[in-house]
């Protein structure tokens, strides 16, 4: 479907050039300087700029050598070669452009020749004699140019004879006997030539090479054959014979194809034919309108793309053609006609778009042309010949050579364009310039305006102004104009006038913008004289350009950079296309991005894959989401792009238009929640609005609401599946219970204001059964009983239950429907639903029966909650059925449910089994504290007394025993014994002399206690020495004083040897932290030094020793966590982690420190009121000894700002990185990282504990 378009003429016009260059008959061109190289009979001719730069003229010698069979530039050795018909061959050095040098002779006349693509060998071939020679023209194969063997490729008959032999039935036979007129051998043309005119041609590679020769045949005739060779000169085949054989050839490239004409000799009609490299026929198709003249020349350019015809008309007029293959057709897109003769024409063979002619004017033109679509709003235009193909691509995605409909042409283009309208402007080869008007529905084309130009040389990309005007660019000698035609009063003027090609040109409104082959883009006002640079790409034949508004301009370069204006915006582009401001193009990673052209960001999507190699052909207009690829083989396929069908839905939701966008996003298959995440707080203040666009009577839009109800998720979908295009947004809990109550509480008051409405009634329980609430099908169940019981005719209340039920087994698990079924104590909706489940009616009639059988009410119910095993719940139920007390209590024992049941019967006649059957269970759980008190409230007090004996709660036990008062005494103060034995064992030492002194005071009402020794030392254990000091007279002084002094003495030696640790612990780790500032110094110095320049490998070693020991260390045994704790918890010295081991210890000593406070305090008041002065000011003043050093030393210990000498472990652990490689810091720098692990945290010292005593100083 793509057109080519001619994008750049450059023509040699100056008269001194045509009068030189008429009388050639060859030429060439040396690409890299842009050097035109031409020669005649009687000189050569060197053209640069349109200016003559060299000029060597032959001596009488060479002056009659006759015609020039073969005439090339040789670029690597900047040489020019030519051979004249009679076999001399002469060579050139175009620096030197001084002598010709002869550089052999052949034996006989040449009759063709022609260089390989890379010109290190040539082919000439003579009368008989095929000749290979080398670059030095030494002789490398030769072979007959007719040979009378079978090629190598040709196809070979094996054991089925020949075809006259062979049983074909009647058809076969009479089809035998009709003679193939297409493949018989012909005498040549008028124009052909029996001698000088064979055809050489190499295939691309250099592999292959065709020669097309006459010959003489067997009746005297002479006719023209083809052959294939190969590379080595190997014969290969003998192509078929083809009547009407014309004197042309070319090799294509990429297909393996040979290529020739013939005129059909009884309808002379023309036609091309291709054959295969074993010289079979593949195929054909004719050219039209070609029956009046002569083809002289078919060429292909590097690639295969274009195939150019060169025709001769009767005057010496002539005719050129570019052809274009697209789904295996060939097309006709570019035809220009001239008043004079094409001499002779080249492709270049490094610019596939590049094509030169010489004319017998002398005049030198080239062509470059380049491939583009003619498409707007989906409506493409495809030109074959005369032929316009208009294809609708929004009705069908027709490919090639099929289209809607076509329009016929007086002639055929040479210059074509679509406008957004609709319109075209042609421009055909007789230069007449048409718009043309396209009614597509009414499948009509309308000529709008026509006109014809002259006093042009060159007339190229025509555009469409508006529907009277149309702007092209012309060239008339030498300069370029950008001009304007009023095809209504054939008014013609020139709007910019430029020196050098035009590649591009746009007029919008009173601006004119034009792009030159240097990357320039000007721009003029009509009003002003002289253009002004826009910008500037600085890229040459930058010709695919696309006008989007207020000066901007989109580009592909030929390097695939995506422009806009001089800003590159996209690399690797291979096809775009722009409609509005979206451009939607196409990578070489085979992906199809979408690009706002008009956004700040300028920033494309993620994009999807594509085909390789599919390319775009358009998209769809305004709020389309519709866009057209066409793949490598020709088909055309259409997409819906996410970034444009998201455009379009983000207009309709912010137009509230909520229906029209739940039905695109229902089509496309796109996430129904993004309705409500675009904006959740305009979809929940516009709920009703929302609602009220979908019809209760429109099956469709019910169906689409039950998609957006049942698809609720509670993720925001803009932060996932289209956080490409939006913005981060916040987390929005529970927002499918908050949609589903909005939505509920609309549609309740819409089925208010309506009796009937049973589509919508199943909306409403969706949004119920989305709740997130437990057991929300119940709800829904629930709501279905109420409902229903407020029809009042039998028939519409069975139709509803019916219908409703029959959409719940379709939004609900069936076991879950089931089991709300049954939470609804509703026997007639249970069966409804077993029967909607299509549950085996042998399981569930019988179980219904026996529900039906349960009296009463709340029995029924508790077996229906065993049913759904929700045990609880049928304690509920049975506890509120006192005639099955016994089996209450079997549910209670079954399922533990004994906090449940307290509950339930509490202030019930039953309350006081309930609480013994509740202590008995928690007593043999060894939850004595529990079984105690229910003991006590089912008023079994003896049990609560063991039971507060086994919890050795002593306060309790007590308390109960005078409570009760009824209990022997010697059974009490055996109970306190055991308790006192029990609580010292396990430490309670507070607890156990509590107990001692309850026994005491039972025992006995003296003042002295028995175990006063043993009271005391548990109160010492316990640091609660001021409760000794309160038991006054009852404990000997003497056994108290030894108390308090023993204790005095092991605090003060206690804190003395922790303030020496500490002292100790703070020297090493000062002189740990010294030396690891040498070894890091040590490292930098290395570094610098790049002694050390592959510190990422453990194995490296350097001198130092720290560095050996670092890469001797293994990485896997040194981030062992538990390895590493091991190491810390004990500090031995010498070890790699003896810094962080002593970081611990100093921690554990300051919270020591700080965790004596309370008991040094309360031992300080309590030696005042014993009157030991001395030794508590002795222990005051050591612990606050203690105390201040810990202040003084923390910040040596723990500084404040961390060093990297500072940070515990080994220093290649230190600096280690993320991906594990030990990178060596910069002077004094810290690590990227690091790990804040305990021993870095300092600990802390109480300082609002008031503990001293002053009166102690």
């Amino acid at each position: 479907m793509r057109n080519l378009h001619l994008y750049k003429v450059i023509e040699t016009s100056s008269d001194e050039v045509k009068l030189q260059t008429k009388e050639a008959s060859h030429f060439t061109v040396d690409t890299r300087t842009g050097q035109i190289f031409f020669i005649t009979q009687k000189k050569l001719i060197g053209v640069q700029n349109g200016q003559i730069t060299s000029d060597y003229e032959f001596d009488s010698s060479i002056a009659h050598e006759g015609p020039v069979v073969c005439f090339d530039y040789l670029p690597d050795t900047d040489e020019l070669f030519w051979i004249y018909q009679n076999g001399h061959c002469f060579r050139m050095s175009v620096e030197e452009w001084e002598a010709v040098e002869d550089t052999g002779v052949l034996f006989e006349p040449a009759w063709g020749a022609a260089w390989s693509p890379g010109y290190q060998n040539l082919v000439v071939v003579t009368e008989n004699t095929v000749l290979l020679l080398s670059r030095e023209l030494d002789v490398v194969s030769e072979a007959e140019v007719r040979p009378n063997y079978a090629g190598k490729e040709e196809l070979q008959t094996i054991g089925w004879g020949s075809k006259e032999t062979q049983f074909q039935g009647s058809a076969g036979k009479s089809a035998r006997e009709v003679a193939d007129r297409d493949r018989q051998l012909t005498q040549i043309l008028p124009y052909d030539q029996e001698k000088f005119k064979t055809l050489v041609r190499w295939r691309a590679d250099g592999q292959i090479i065709a020669i097309s020769s006459v010959e003489q045949v067997e009746n005297g005739n002479f006719a023209r054959r083809i052959r294939i060779w190969d590379g080595e000169l190997n014969f290969l085949a003998l192509c078929d014979p083809l009547s009407g054989i014309e004197p042309t050839l070319e090799v294509l490239p990429s297909r393996n194809l040979f290529v020739t004409s013939r005129t059909n000799i009884d309808n002379q009609v023309r036609s091309l034919w291709f054959y295969e490299q074993n010289g079979q026929y593949r195929r054909h198709f004719e050219v039209p309108n070609s029956n009046k003249m002569h083809l002289k020349t078919i060429q292909t350019n590097c690639d295969g793309s274009i195939l150019a015809l060169v025709f001769e008309k009767e005057q010496n007029r002539s005719e050129l053609q570019f052809w274009t293959m697209s789904n295996a057709q060939w097309t006709q897109k570019l035809t220009y006609r001239f008043e004079c003769s094409i001499i002779y024409t080249i492709f270049s063979q490094e610019f596939a778009s590049n094509f030169q002619f010489m004319t017998s004017e002398g005049v030198t033109v080239s062509f470059d042309m380049g491939f583009a679509y003619n498409s707007e709003n989906g409506r493409v235009v495809s030109v074959n010949g005369d032929i316009l193909r208009l294809t609708d691509l929004n009705k069908a995605p027709i490919p090639p050579p099929m289209s809607h409909y076509q329009h016929q042409l007086e002639s055929p283009i040479s210059s074509i364009s679509l406008d957004k309208n609709g319109v075209i402007s042609i421009l055909d080869a007789d230069w007449n310039l048409k718009l043309l008007s396209v009614e597509w529905k009414e499948k009509e084309v309308i000529t709008a305006g026509e006109d014809k130009i002259s006093d042009c040389d060159f007339v190229y990309n025509v555009k469409v102004v508006d529907s009277k005007k149309i702007s092209f660019i012309s060239l008339k000698n030498g300069e370029y104009k950008v001009e304007i035609v009023d095809l209504d009063s054939k008014q013609r003027r020139a709007l910019a006038a430029f020196s050098e090609p035009i590649l591009y040109q746009h007029v919008d409104g009173e601006d004119v913008y034009a792009i030159t082959e240097k990357g320039r883009c000007f721009v003029k006002k009509l009003q002003e004289q002289s253009p002004k640079i826009l910008f500037e790409t600085n890229l040459a034949d930058f010709f695919n350009w696309t006008y989007i508004g207020n000066g901007r301009l989109l580009g592909i370069s030929p390097n695939f950079n995506l422009y806009v204006n001089d800003q590159s915006l996209v690399q690797n582009c291979s096809s775009f296309s722009l409609n509005g401001n979206l451009c939607l193009f196409t990578t070489f990673e085979h992906k199809l991005h979408v690009l706002d052209v008009c956004s700040e960001k300028k920033k494309p999507d993620e994009g999807r894959k594509v085909e390789r190699g599919a390319v775009v052909v358009g998209h769809e207009g305004q709020n389309g989401t519709k866009c057209w690829l066409q793949m490598p083989r020709g088909n055309l396929e259409g997409i819906h792009p996410r970034f444009l069908t998201l455009t379009t839905l983000k207009q309709l939701l912010d137009n509230k238009k909520y229906l029209e966008a739940a039905i695109q996003m229902r089509k496309h298959r796109i996430n129904m929640n993004l309705i409500i995440d675009h904006d959740q707080q305009a979809f929940f203040d516009n709920a009703k609005e929302f609602l009220d666009q979908f019809s209760p009577h429109v099956e469709l839009h019910i169906d689409i609401l039950q998609l957006i109800i049942l698809g609720l998720e509670e993720e925001n979908c803009t932060n996932t599946v289209f956080r490409e295009h939006y913005e981060e947004r916040p987390k929005c809990p529970g927002k499918v219970e908050k949609v589903a109550t909005e939505l509920e509480k609309v549609i309740r008051k819409k089925l208010d204001a309506t009796e009937k409405n049973e589509m919508l009634y199943l909306t409403l329980l969706s949004c119920l059964v989305r709740k997130t609430t437990k057991n929300s099908a119940t709800t829904a169940l629930l709501d279905l009983k109420e409902r229903s019981s407020k029809v009042s005719s039998a028939d519409e209340r069975t139709r509803l239950l019916s219908s409703s039920l029959r959409h719940l087994s379709y939004i609900v698990d069936p076991n879950q429907l089931f089991e709300a079924a049954l939470r609804t104590f509703d026997l007639n909706i249970l069966s409804m639903i077993a029967d909607k489940l299509q549950k085996d009616p042998k399981e569930y009639i019988p179980l219904i029966k026996r529900l039906k059988g349960l009296e009463p009410e709340n029995y029924r119910r508790f077996h229906v909650c065993l049913l759904l095993e929700d045990w609880p719940q049928a304690l509920d139920y049975i506890s509120k059925v006192p005639e099955r007390f016994e089996e209450c209590c079997e549910h209670i024992k079954q399922y533990g449910l004994y906090a449940r049941a307290i509950r339930l019967f509490k202030g019930s006649d039953k309350y006081k089994e309930i609480c013994a059957l509740s202590a008995d269970f928690y007593y043999k759980k060894a939850k004595f504290t529990d079984a105690a008190f229910l003991y006590k409230k089912s008023e079994q007090f003896e049990k609560a007394l063991q039971a507060f004996e086994s919890a050795q709660n002593v306060e309790d036990y007590c308390n109960l025993y005078e409570e009760i008062g009824t209990l022997p005494k010697t059974r009490f103060e055996l109970g306190l014994k055991k308790m006192a034995v029990q609580l010292e064992q396990k430490g309670r030492t507070e607890e156990a002399a509590e107990a001692l002194i309850r026994l005491e005071k039972e025992k006995s009402a003296t003042e002295n206690f028995e175990n006063f020794e043993k009271i005391a030392q548990l109160l010492a254990a316990a640091g609660k020495w001021r409760k000794i000091v309160g038991l006054g007279r009852r404990i000997p002084e003497e056994i108290k004083l030894s108390i308090f002094t023993m204790k005095v003495d092991q605090l003060v030696t206690l804190f003395l040897s922790q303030t020496h640790q500490i002292q100790e612990h703070q020297t090493r780790l000062l002189e740990l932290r010294e030396s690891k500032q040498k070894h890091l110094n040590a490292w930098i110095e290395a570094q610098g030094d790049e002694a050390f320049d592959c510190a990422q490998s453990e194995t490296t070693s350097i001198a130092s020793s720290m560095i050996s020991q670092a890469s001797r260390m293994s990485s896997a045994s040194s981030r062992r966590r538990k390895n590493v704790d091991k190491k810390k918890s004990v500090i031995k010295k010498g070890s790699q982690y003896e810094d962080a081991a002593i970081l611990l210890a100093l921690k554990s000593l300051y919270q020591n420190v700080d965790s004596n406070q309370e008991e040094v305090s309360e031992l300080l008041r309590a030696l005042v009121d014993m009157d030991l002065l001395a030794e508590a000011s002795n222990l005051q003043e050591t612990f606050e000894n203690l105390i201040n050093m810990c202040n003084s030393k923390k910040n040596s210990i723990w500084p404040e700002y961390l060093k990297a000498k500072d940070l515990p472990g080994p220093i290649f652990e230190t600096f280690r990185c993320e991906d594990g490689i030990v990178r060596l810091p910069e002077a004094n720098s810290m690590p990227p990282r690091f790990q804040l692990t305990e021993e870095l945290m300092p600990p802390k010292i109480r300082t609002n504990f008031s503990w001293k005593l002053d009166m102690l100083q």
